[in-house]
């Protein structure tokens, strides 16, 4: 696979969709690496993604993983975080993080 060509978990017309075990490994794959993080920084930058133009797209993984109905993905404390300062308060503090995430 060439950098130009990307896994999509959303089926489209003519394509056939992977299969739920395969999903929900590569959902716990995902889940296993937002645990890596290790700020709200880090995982702010897990969540963005490049185009092969080279084009950062900040919030297309986190609308993905909600549209896709990646429950267990978005559900986590990581995750709740950065939508909480996307569309919640526009400051977290950071002592109530640190704490969450040890």
């Amino acid at each position: 696979m060439n950098h130009s060509q990307s896994l999509s978990l959303v089926p489209s017309a003519g394509r056939m969709s992977p299969s739920p075990s395969l999903l929900c490994r590569c959902e716990n794959y995902a889940i296993t690496l937002l645990e890596q993080c290790e700020n709200l920084e880090e995982v702010e930058t897990f969540l963005q993604t490049k185009t092969h133009d080279g084009r950062e797209h900040k919030d297309a993984n986190y609308i993905m993983a909600i549209l896709d109905s990646r429950k267990k993905f978005v559900a986590h404390e990581r995750f709740q975080y950065v939508l909480l300062k996307k569309f919640g308060e526009s400051e977290i503090p950071v002592s109530l993080y640190v704490v969450q995430m040890y």
